[in-house]
């Protein structure tokens, strides 16, 4: 008899690497995808969620139910990362529109829907972009939010200055007050911080043109990227693609690359004029606080990238 699949929610502000990591979700047969959600992040709701759609059609295996979520933050006006991504978020190649279509149904609505549908502890949420979609559920109806099995998070920062302001990451500096709802919630959760795409764990050219040449899915993988490597070179001086949300959806299908995880407290900064949206990982329990989360640390790169290169061909 099969093991029985792991069911995932894909909650995504689609744009270059979020593409990777839906594709690895996709093609991955150990999980099944039960909807893809999206939000306003990397680049505006709407071509995030074309992109959502182009990246599903391009894993080439099954269609989940796409839904689109909210076009801005909870509290604050919307920031996006075109400088990072492209002006149309998979790197400026002109990719066709897609032929797959959303359904009607909103995205939080969507989400308390199949939760409510499916037996308490059978579903995990991995989250690519900023936490509107999920704290506005967490909001909504909170007990069948609890339902969760876990929540895999990809954000926040464990030791570096943040990618996009002094302190903090992209995805939780667009909306922390999101963030500080989803971790009260009351579900377990495992975050997957920036530096986990840093180093060695970033593609050189080699690398990138090993995957390029592994399929056509290889190639859209490293081609959608292009802006991202531009990115990498003119701000850090590194021409190595750096891919955090992939990482993250490594972390969340593939548990035996987690070298180190840590249970600690967690929480987000909602205030400070220097340090809005950072994040707190007291991992050495200065703050004398009960555990309420983990986070991953470190993971074994090797495994990470060959499991990748496999997946995409």
């Amino acid at each position: 008899m099969s093991e029985e699949k792991r069911k995932l929610i894909i909650d995504t502000d689609t744009a270059s690497d979020d593409a990777v990591a839906i594709i690895m979700a996709l093609r991955e047969p150990s999980v099944e995808v039960l909807a893809l959600t999206v939000v306003n992040g990397n680049i505006p709701l709407k071509l995030a969620t074309r992109n959502c759609l182009i990246a599903v059609e391009q894993a080439g295996t099954y269609t989940p139910p796409v839904y689109v979520g909210h076009d801005r933050p909870l509290m604050r006006e919307a920031v996006t990362a075109e400088a990072c991504h492209g002006q149309d978020g998979l790197g400026d190649v002109g990719y066709p529109d897609p032929k797959l279509t959303t359904e009607k149904e909103h995205a939080v609505d969507a989400i308390i829907r199949i939760l409510e549908e499916n037996p308490a502890g059978t579903i995990e949420l991995v989250t690519l972009g900023p936490l509107t979609n999920i704290a506005a559920a967490f909001m909504r109806a909170p007990e069948t939010m609890k339902k969760l099995k876990q929540i895999i998070i990809m954000g926040g920062q464990l030791y570096q200055p943040g990618n996009w302001s002094v302190t903090s990451e992209f995805n939780i500096f667009v909306d922390a007050e999101a963030c500080d709802v989803v971790l009260r919630g009351g579900v377990p959760f495992l975050i997957s911080p920036v530096e986990l795409c840093y180093g060695d764990c970033g593609f050189d050219p080699q690398e990138r043109a090993e995957i390029a040449a592994l399929s056509p899915t290889g190639k859209f993988a490293i081609d959608c990227n292009r802006a991202v490597v531009e990115f990498v070179k003119t701000r850090y001086g590194r021409n190595n693609l750096q891919l955090a949300d992939p990482s993250a959806m490594g972390v969340a299908l593939w548990p035996d690359i987690r070298k180190e995880v840590t249970e600690c407290f967690i929480a987000v900064e909602l205030g400070g004029k220097y340090c809005y949206g950072q994040m707190i990982f007291d991992y050495k329990n200065h703050l004398k606080l009960p555990a309420n989360g983990a986070v991953c640390l470190s993971i074994d790169v090797p495994l990470y990238k060959k499991r990748l290169k496999e997946i995409l061909k």
